[in-house]
């Protein structure tokens, strides 16, 4: 059997769950006509051109210059991620415009070699087969996740299905990246639909945003963007971002807005509908880090920057900013979705925060590693279940139910630096982890299956938090059930699948 060569770049920055049931049952798959497909082909060739004569006037490839500031916020990007043997976006690039694409299949001579091949038996056809693959069929129990991969000159997300009660996990499809992708925000508003959606909202090094709906299968461009690029030849000036995108939030109680913050030390509050810019705060001394909006507050946004400071700001009086100082540049703020005025913020120094929004002081604090705490996850159902990520290759569980938090168990997941934790909506005891070792870089665990967590979470009850939806009125009354005590079971993969594991 031939050995799996070992990529030199391989790491997953960031993920995202989806709800069961946001998804259509039998994705839509992309059938381009041999029109469709030339424009394509003509508007990116007319893209490379376009990159080709900015290159030529800034210099050479490999020697242009950038501006100082945007050098520093490349390079802490990098830093972060190893991407030191990442190739650069134009070399990337070029070698897509090196490629001859045929815009109908029989003048591919490789496809006509490929059909020459074919038994006798067998009938070529480009009608696709999905629909009666199971796989492909998603369930009313299927979950997604959504997955930003980089791997060697590839940048993608890639969808997978988890199912819980079948035990499975299971790369969907994918999506191919323009650049390495650094953040993910599901959400389900579809300026184009009158009904709920189901799309990714990606941030990159590049300062546009791009939403992909994930019900199309072989999508080649995002359903929206967010922004433009400068074009300084043709003297057209950009719209929102300067830099990288470095996080964002969906406000799930005004669904038509989206938030934004970058390496260019600015936040952004996006209108979804229009795809305009409603707000842009700039108080910000370096990189927003990580923002997130109120769970049940349209109006509230937290914010974490790389200047030391958390700040909450209130769309009903924008001049007024709360600000809470920690020791070093913040990697995480997310509020505590049952306690709502309170919220956690872990920093570069391996430190974890919990304020509350009232006061100006911290409920305590906690050295949780001691390295950079680059990931941060409440359980999405069991109160006071808390996990830690860092770049030591450890990952803590904790419980901050009572006055201070306790540290219950520790664990390597075997995926090198943890980059990002997120926890399963509707299994509230599975969490996705992405790192950036190697030959593994994604995982999912069952917590259930330390005996440490079932015992010091047995006896809690689940609680889902309320909505403050339209949909769902005004009730706070918690949806509750007791823990299910059985053991957990590990996911079989109905798939290999490369750099993932249960």
């Amino acid at each position: 059997m031939d050995e799996v060569k070992e990529s030199s770049i391989n790491f997953i920055p960031c993920l995202a769950w989806v709800k069961r049931g946001a998804c259509k049952s039998v994705p839509d798959k992309v059938k381009l006509s041999a029109d469709e497909l030339a424009e394509i082909i003509k508007c990116t060739q007319g893209d490379i051109d376009e990159l080709e004569e900015a290159q030529e006037e800034n210099g050479a490839i490999e020697d242009r210059t950038l501006d100082d500031g945007m050098d520093n916020d490349d390079a802490d990007i990098e830093a972060k991620y190893n991407m030191d043997d990442y190739d650069n976006e134009e070399e990337m690039i070029s070698d897509f415009g090196t490629l001859t694409v045929y815009a109908r299949n029989q003048d591919d001579p490789i496809l006509k070699a490929a059909k020459e091949n074919i038994k006798d038996s067998e009938v070529w056809s480009d009608a696709s087969s999905d629909e009666n693959d199971e796989d492909f069929v998603l369930k009313a129990t299927d979950n997604l996740i959504l997955v930003g991969h980089v791997e060697e000159d590839a940048a993608m997300l890639e969808v997978y299905v988890y199912n819980a009660e079948e035990e499975a996990l299971y790369v969907h499809h994918e999506i191919l990246l323009p650049g390495a992708p650094i953040c993910i925000e599901w959400l389900d508003y579809d300026p184009s639909a009158s009904s709920p959606g189901n799309l990714a909202a990606i941030g990159t090094i590049s300062p546009v945003i791009d939403i992909w709906d994930l019900d199309i299968v072989g999508c080649l461009e995002p359903a929206l963007s967010l922004g433009k690029k400068a074009k300084k030849k043709k003297k057209i000036p950009g719209y929102g971002h300067k830099d990288a995108i470095l996080s964002l939030s969906w406000n799930k109680n005004a669904r038509n807005i989206l938030a934004s913050g970058s390496a260019d030390k600015s936040a952004i509050v996006w209108d979804l509908e229009k795809g305009e810019v409603l707000q842009s705060v700039s108080v910000f001394e370096d990189d927003v880090q990580s923002l997130q909006f109120h769970p049940f507050e349209m109006q509230r946004l937290l914010t974490g920057s790389s200047d030391k400071f958390v700040r909450e700001f209130d769309s009903r009086q924008p001049d007024l900013v709360k600000s809470w100082k920690v020791d070093s540049d913040v990697e995480r703020v997310q509020y505590d979705h049952f306690n709502p005025n309170w919220y956690l913020v872990s920093t570069d120094s391996g430190m974890v925060y919990y304020f509350d929004t009232r006061t100006d002081k911290q409920l305590w604090q906690l050295r949780a590693h001691t390295q950079p705490c680059t990931a941060l996850s409440l359980s999405t159902q069991v109160p006071g279940l808390l996990l830690t990520g860092s770049i030591d290759n450890s990952v803590k569980i904790w419980d901050i139910a009572a006055n201070a938090p306790k540290m219950i168990f520790e664990k390597s997941v075997k995926i090198g630096s943890v980059y990002t934790i997120g926890c399963c909506p509707d299994v509230p005891w599975a969490f996705a982890f992405g790192g950036d070792r190697k030959d593994c870089s994604f995982k999912v665990w069952d917590c259930r299956e330390s005996d440490k967590v079932r015992q010091q979470f047995e006896s809690r009850r689940l609680s889902e938090p309320c909505s403050m939806s339209s949909e769902e009125g005004n009730s706070k009354e918690n949806h509750e059930e007791q823990m299910d005590s059985s053991q957990p079971k590990k996911c079989k993969k109905k798939k290999k699948q490369k750099n993932s594991e249960i």
